[in-house]
C-alpha cells in the first residue's frame, strides 16, 4: 500500500537533481485543504544573516512520458 499525504500535511526532500542556482533545495508536495500541490523551498540568508526557507506552492504537474508539443508556426516566436 502505498503512502498517503493526510490533509494540511506534507513533506519536503533534498532536490538531488539540482543542476542550476534558481532550482529549489528542496521539494514535495503536500495536502492542503484537501488540494494536493507541489512545494518548492530554497534555502536563503536574510540581511541580518538568519537562515530561512523561501517557499513557492503551485498546482501538481502533469508528467507525460512524451516530451511537449512544439508550438505551432503561427505563433512569432
Amino acid at each position: 500500500m502505498a503512502y498517503e499525504t493526510k490533509n494540511d500535511t506534507g513533506a519536503l526532500f533534498t532536490n538531488d537533481r539540482k543542476e542550476h542556482e534558481r532550482q529549489p533545495d528542496f521539494r514535495g508536495e503536500a495536502v492542503v485543504n484537501g488540494v494536493k500541490v507541489e512545494v518548492a523551498a530554497w534555502r536563503k540568508t536574510s540581511a541580518s544573516g538568519k537562515v530561512y526557507l523561501s517557499l513557492k506552492f503551485q498546482a501538481p504537474r502533469e508528467r507525460d512520458s512524451k516530451p511537449a508539443a512544439k508550438p505551432e508556426a503561427d505563433f512569432p516566436f
